[in-house]
């Protein structure tokens, strides 16, 4: 579990606490002192310590402080939750327990499990961990006639580093989405936007375009159903071994899961969110599979817009808002309204979002990337 950059917390809290002494400039301290080398877990020991008797002493003023609605309190409860899951001891795993601990790996027996000594404990860790999240679907050829199986290079089943990468993309991918969500609940409120725009403001800008209250309430929407969708736990499908897998990255069919009770108003998702994961994924970039980069998370969110809420990939504008590439359709009623007639060519880097956004807001809020981007960025602020 990453812990929170002293940058990041102190911007959570600095509306409640600008001055930093007494309780909250101890957790300041211990927070500095654990990012100072080594991190130790005495260090997060004195860190959890800290966050305890501050909210020991706000419990004395105010009454349960993890039940009060003061807006510090988001900074000091994530930072808390934080610590507590990397102060969790790793759950012990032996070879006899190794498939369940895989979930429905079906071609696990043929895996992994072998290289185990019988009756030996292994700590889930980088190289051997479960899945928390997701579950894992291989290649069927009857359920995705739409492509092939190739024999060459047969890779079989996940090996642990690989479902740990996964899992750790995910991981990320859903902090991101949950730090994007509570972001657009707080730019919901607001009639108008700051000046200067706060942080949160300028990444919804950059990415979405100026203020709007409809294209707001639009975006909140659809960043309820992107965390619903991560909350309820992705299907994963194994591509790595088809015709399709060898150009894939990530992937996911246009789709529409949430739904909106007409009564409450409450937003649902219909079904688990299908992904597709091509041999590009566990290639490309840091071989490292106990670290996921910012790009990977973007791309994710990327493919979970199209997956959940049927977001496109607009094409790019230039610097004077002209279009550098033709749309299937420009009625907003239209399911493929802003969608690129090449999908090569598509507003999906951060300076091709931030023109869409400035020029074309109303495609900005059906442009997959952009909710990629907004993702990403709001991971980056809050130091996930």
């Amino acid at each position: 579990m990453t812990i929170m950059t002293f940058a990041a917390f102190k911007k959570l809290t600095a509306k409640n606490f600008s001055l930093r002494n007494g309780a909250i400039g101890d957790i300041d301290t211990a927070l500095k002192t654990y990012h100072t080398p080594p991190a130790t877990k005495d260090k997060l020991n004195t860190l959890k310590q800290a966050i305890d008797a501050f909210k020991q002493v706000k419990n004395l003023k105010h009454g349960d402080y993890t039940l009060s609605g003061r807006e510090g309190k988001s900074g000091v409860t994530l930072l808390g939750t934080q610590v507590e899951e990397a102060l969790k001891p790793a759950p012990l795993v032996t070879a006899s327990t190794l498939v369940s601990v895989h979930g429905n790996l079906r071609q696990v027996q043929q895996g992994p499990v072998g290289a185990f000594p019988s009756g030996t404990n292994y700590r889930v860790g980088a190289e051997n961990t479960r899945m928390e999240g997701w579950s894992y679907a291989p290649f069927d050829p009857v359920e995705f006639s739409w492509t092939s199986a190739i024999t060459s290079g047969f890779h079989g089943a996940l090996s642990l580093s690989q479902t740990s990468r996964v899992t750790e993309a995910l991981r990320r991918a859903k902090m991101a989405l949950g730090f994007a969500h509570r972001a657009m609940i707080r730019i919901s409120k607001v009639t108008s936007f700051s000046s200067p725009a706060t942080t949160e403001e300028a990444l919804y800008i950059s990415s979405f375009g100026s203020y709007d209250a409809k294209r707001i309430a639009r975006v909140m929407r659809n960043f309820t159903v992107l965390k619903l969708a991560i909350d309820r736990g992705p299907r994963i499908v194994d591509m790595r071994d088809t015709d399709y897998g060898l150009r894939c990255y990530a992937a996911c069919f246009r789709g529409t899961l949430g739904q909106t009770d007409g009564g409450t108003g409450q937003v649902s998702v219909l079904s688990a969110l299908t992904v597709f994961l091509g041999r590009a994924f566990f290639v490309s970039g840091t071989m490292n599979y106990g670290d996921s980069t910012d790009a990977t998370v973007g791309t994710l969110v990327h493919e979970f817009a199209h997956g959940a809420i049927n977001a496109v990939d607009v094409p790019p504008v230039d610097a004077s808002g002209t279009w550098l590439h033709a749309r299937e359709s420009d009625i907003p009623t239209d399911p493929n309204f802003g969608a690129s007639t090449d999908n090569s060519v598509q507003a999906s880097t951060a300076p091709t979002v931030k023109l869409l956004g400035q020029h074309k807001p109303d495609y900005a809020i059906v442009n997959a990337d952009s909710y990629g981007q907004f993702a990403s960025g709001m991971l980056r602020h809050y130091g996930g």
